[in-house]
């Protein structure tokens, strides 16, 4: 297969991002909005536990921007708000915009490493746009983060893969404190027995938890772990 037949599918994959993310610069604001004011309350020093109730959250944003959201915070994590505060000196509608661009770049980007590293077949790089257009396009729309962490996830794997201990610890470490749910791969490594990358990983965890702390205090952990994290 020659350079030229390598790049087809990914072709295919730009366009529908493309379509669906100017779509989504006339559609409201909806998920984005809770990472961005959570990063706007860091900003103002206002991250506290209250952000994970809906009335104080959304009459807390009314306040500051005299805009009317329906937003809920919960299950996200406190440590989120720390990658979304530069995105807070941006209008949030280009915030938005920018954050999906990111996403999206960095999603088809490692996509193609991760298929051309796992010599996926590339009948399958073809189809699987189609099978997830509805995800796809509703992850643009709404200004949703899975397609970073599903950046973070394969490139985690190939470092894994290459014995890259640091280099996959940061990768999930990174998803792991963004979402939570990505911790599943503990258990995948300790079933491959890979004792030294479990290390590595809860080291990576455990120093963006520190780095969280120090910035947005313990209390709002306590609350996230003791309240939030159980109902979710």
């Amino acid at each position: 297969m020659n350079k030229t037949e390598q790049i087809y599918p990914w072709v295919g994959w730009t366009l529908i991002f493309l379509v669906f993310g100017i779509k989504s610069m006339n559609f409201p604001i909806h998920d984005f909005a809770n990472y961005y004011f959570s990063g706007m309350f860091f900003k103002e020093g206002l991250f506290t536990t209250s952000i994970y109730f809906p009335e104080v959250f959304n009459l807390a944003i009314n306040n500051i921007t005299g805009q009317s959201f329906f937003v809920s915070y919960a299950p996200n994590t406190p440590f989120l708000p720390i990658v979304f505060f530069p995105f807070t000196f941006l209008s949030i509608e280009d915030a938005k915009w920018l954050f999906n661009l990111i996403s999206a770049v960095l999603f088809i980007i490692s996509m193609r490493r991760f298929t051309t590293y796992f010599e996926v077949d590339r009948v399958y790089i073809w189809l699987l746009p189609l099978f997830f257009l509805i995800p796809i396009y509703n992850n643009l729309l709404f200004g949703q983060m899975y397609f970073l962490i599903l950046f973070l996830l394969s490139e985690g794997l190939i470092a894994y893969d290459q014995g890259k201990w640091w280099l996959m610890s940061g990768y999930w470490g990174l998803a792991i404190m963004l979402k939570v749910f990505p911790i599943v791969v503990i258990p995948f490594l300790l079933v491959q027995k890979s004792y030294r990358a479990v290390l590595y990983l809860g080291l990576s965890t455990l120093t963006l938890f520190l780095v969280s702390v120090g910035v947005s205090g313990v209390d709002v952990w306590v609350f996230y772990g003791n309240e939030v994290l159980p109902v979710s």
